[in-house]
């Protein structure tokens, strides 16, 4: 029997989505006749793994999600156990459509909003953490290596995954900068695509692709130049930002050092990795970049297309 479900997502961990958005679709739901569910936040969820969640999913023969980017909770929803296979899925996104737009995407009608404190969340555990785009991933394990928080790991099929979601640091999405197939997703981050935003290929660093220059555009020296000058200008984007993400890494390990995570899930986390004996820890400034620069094909300190 077919079966029509709406999910919406009131994303109450953080500040993404705009109040009057969420508040205002809310309200046209709550005073309609539609069937759904309202979680409070599909990311909290994930990390715990809720069973339930894939059950409700498994009613349905066709589901509308109004939550964020659909790249994001695509894999949110993955990670989750709750994988959107054989689902007719159609997503409204509160973080870039208009209340206006996706109330009448939905079929509804603006209601009257009632006057209620900001129902946002942000005491106890903030679910920030990355999930993994599978469609993108190779498997490179970048990832893992630079991590200092023990939040990936390997499984039984040597695939990486995110083992320890609750061990990630708050605001840190290092990771996700020296991905070189941008697979790595935080969803609460504002940046795109890192936030779950559909990725640009064209605009991936040009320096991970080898081109053969002759072949594409002959003789034609202005557009070799053109081509060259590019790659160039790609590199350097792409060391600014395994700069930063080697920073925000730095930042992260200071901070543990200093202070005691907090408790997770209504538990003590789980023991972070040890960073005294982090093979990366034992690396110098220059080695530890050299390790950042792998995830494309350039040596950012010796590249001379790379400058300041």
């Amino acid at each position: 029997m077919s079966k029509k479900l709406i999910l919406f997502c009131g994303c109450c961990k953080s500040k993404v989505i705009a109040d009057d958005i969420r508040q205002r679709v809310r309200a046209a739901l709550q005073q309609s006749e539609l069937e759904y569910i309202e979680y409070p936040d599909l990311c909290e969820l994930a990390a715990k793994k809720d069973t339930a969640l894939q059950e409700r999913l498994n009613e349905a023969s066709e589901l509308i999600i109004v939550a964020c980017y659909p790249r994001s909770v695509t894999w949110i929803l993955n990670a989750g156990s709750a994988p959107l296979d054989n689902i007719n899925v159609k997503f409204l996104n509160m973080r870039e459509q208009s209340a206006e737009k996706i109330i009448s995407a939905l079929g509804c009608k603006e209601a009257q909003v009632d006057s209620v404190p900001d129902d946002n969340q942000t005491t106890g555990w903030i679910p920030w953490f990355p999930v993994i785009d599978y469609d993108r991933c190779i498997n490179c394990g970048q990832c893992l290596d630079f991590c200092l928080f023990g939040v990936y790991e390997r499984d039984a099929e040597n695939k990486v995954v995110v083992a320890n979601p609750q061990n990630c640091k708050n605001n840190c999405p290092a990771c996700a900068r020296i991905c070189p197939k941008v697979a790595i997703i935080f969803p609460k981050l504002p940046e795109a695509p890192i936030n779950g935003a559909e990725v640009d290929d064209e605009k991936l660093d040009g320096s991970k692709v080898a081109l053969d220059i002759d072949e594409i555009v002959g003789d034609d020296l202005y557009t070799a130049l053109a081509a060259r000058q590019k790659r160039a200008r790609s590199a350097l984007l792409k060391r600014k930002s395994e700069e930063k993400a080697l920073d925000e890494r730095e930042k992260c390990k200071v901070e543990n050092e200093s202070t005691v995570s907090e408790a997770s899930f209504g538990e003590k986390n789980q023991p972070l990795v040890d960073t005294e004996s982090d093979d990366l820890d034992s690396l110098s400034d220059a080695e530890l970049q050299k390790v950042a620069c792998e995830a494309c094909a350039v040596d950012c300190g010796s590249n001379p297309n790379v400058k300041d």
